[in-house]
């Protein structure tokens, strides 16, 4: 069992964020489908949006709900993308906001002499 020995509340959490980009994800897979899906656009198209978080989170979810094996590269492409987002969180992200220091009001950490 994968999650057997995590914490009830992460197992329902991680159960909910599946059964989420489930329902999202793969209505909108069907309506890509429907419109003839990807065999119809360029190569250099399919190629881009293979490498988009959508693509292998749709198909995954596909894999996963008709109980096949899951395709690594998939997996490999939405990890690339939460340690990139891990990434950008971690440098750009504060709980306080930061003040440019162009927009610093005069004499509030400064001061100003005359002479």
């Amino acid at each position: 069992m994968l999650f057997g020995g995590w914490h009830p509340a992460i197992r329902i959490a991680i159960g909910l964020v599946v059964l989420t980009a489930g329902v999202l994800l793969h209505p909108g897979d069907h309506l890509l489908r429907g419109f003839g899906g990807l065999a119809g656009l360029p190569a250099w198209v399919t190629t881009l949006m293979s490498y988009l978080p959508a693509k292998p989170m749709i198909d995954l979810v596909t894999q996963a709900l008709e109980h096949s094996a899951l395709d690594w590269r998939d997996l490999a492409v939405l990890a690339a993308w939460a340690v990139g987002g891990l990434l950008l969180s971690v440098r750009f992200f504060a709980w306080d906001p930061h003040r440019p220091r162009h927009s610093q009001v005069a004499g509030a950490g400064s001061v100003i002499r005359s002479a």
